[in-house]
């Protein structure tokens, strides 16, 4: 996203949950000048998922998704064990954690989405949260 250190931000982090079992957390960020502009939809969506405002919306683009390792000392894979822990009360179960990541573009406006997965969960998410995860697809 280009971020100068200090710059103003306005972050949503969501722990996606499947058969009661918490299985992602989800952080997105955009500058918190942009989110009184182009994203300003962001501020309404309330409980409802991301999705339905970067995938049905024919001005929105995204960059390649991008994926990494992060080890458990790297600062983002600290950041996701806090915020594991205190959303969920028990310690992040894995050492390390996958990361997932794309920008979103509107109006020439940067959208960070990160997705952090728990290790080992995701192949046990149950059929029909998957069948619903690719409803948002948006096709070419």
């Amino acid at each position: 996203m280009g971020l100068r250190p200090g710059t103003a931000v306005l972050g949503r982090t969501v722990l996606l949950v499947g058969d009661g079992r918490p299985m992602v957390l989800a952080h997105s960020v955009v500058r918190a000048a942009v989110a009184r502009g182009p994203w300003r939809a962001l501020g309404g969506l309330g409980s409802r998922p991301l999705a339905e405002l970067l995938f049905t919306r024919a001005d929105v683009d995204r960059s390649p998704l991008w994926q990494a390792w992060l080890p458990p000392a790297h600062p983002l894979a600290r950041w996701v064990a806090r915020t594991w822990q205190q959303a969920t009360g028990q310690p992040f179960p894995g050492r390390g954690v996958w990361r997932r990541w794309s920008c979103f573009e509107r109006q020439g406006q940067s959208l960070l989405v990160n997705e952090f997965f728990v290790p080992g969960e995701v192949a046990a998410w149950p059929t029909r949260a998957r069948q619903r995860a690719g409803r948002y697809r948006r096709s070419e």
